[in-house]
């Protein structure tokens, strides 16, 4: 069967966490523009740090903590460039919800790319 090596997975991913700086959460859907940004008390995108991709795919460094405002439900993690520039998106696991306001750690994420 026929298909792409590791490292030019590697390659890939490398150019994604060389700009892949922040992250934001979601009560949706933020599609191809980031929308659906959680926003309110507390709330702030984060900085993300990326360990060296490695057979095709890469982890955030740390996990990643936020402060969630009362009354949210978020169910996406996005990713920004460092001049607000967005990048993309992945659901999470399981929805996550707010009754009051709280902290949100997203544990060490996993981008990976492959066959």
């Amino acid at each position: 069967m026929a298909g792409f090596t590791d490292e030019l997975f590697n390659d890939m991913l490398g150019v994604f966490v060389a700009q892949a700086v922040e992250m934001s959460l979601h009560t949706g859907d933020p599609g191809h523009s980031g929308a659906l940004e959680v926003s309110g008390p507390g709330y702030a995108r984060e900085p993300v740090t990326w360990d060296t991709p490695e057979s095709g795919q890469t982890s955030a460094s740390t996990a990643v903590e936020f402060g969630v405002p009362a009354s949210t439900l978020v169910v996406y993690a996005g990713f920004w460039d460092g001049s607000a520039g967005w990048l993309g998106s992945v659901p999470l696991s399981q929805p996550e919800p707010f009754t009051g306001p709280g902290t949100l750690e997203l544990e060490p994420i996993m981008i990976a790319v492959n066959n």
